[in-house]
């Protein structure tokens, strides 16, 4: 558990996009952010590429994120929106690296 002033929070080490919950994705950002591991900009993306109805009505259902960060991706590509498609792609890439992640490296001084 990380804890935060008197709050405790699950830390989650490992995410799978392919097979994750809204719980999940919000957890694993939430973490990354408090720890200043994650761009605020990809964390902005991956909360907005959930449907809102897994935030609201489907908490706990998994579901495929990268699946809905591709098609938005082919969106823009095939729309002509080259700098977006561009940064999908490279989210999809940081995702894959959050993914390979297993441990969280701290180095104290």
């Amino acid at each position: 558990m990380t804890q935060i002033g008197s709050l405790e929070r699950p830390q989650i080490d490992r995410i799978d996009f392919s097979n994750v919950t809204a719980r999940q994705v919000s957890e694993y950002v939430d973490d990354l952010m408090s720890r200043g591991e994650i761009d605020p900009d990809d964390a902005h993306a991956l909360a907005l590429c959930m449907p809102s109805a897994w935030y609201q009505e489907n908490f706990d259902t998994p579901f495929n994120l990268r699946a809905e960060i591709e098609s938005i991706r082919d969106f823009n590509k095939a729309h002509g929106f080259d700098f977006h498609a561009a940064f999908y792609e490279g989210l999809l890439q940081r995702m894959k690296l959050m993914e390979d992640r297993s441990v969280h490296v701290s180095i104290v001084a």
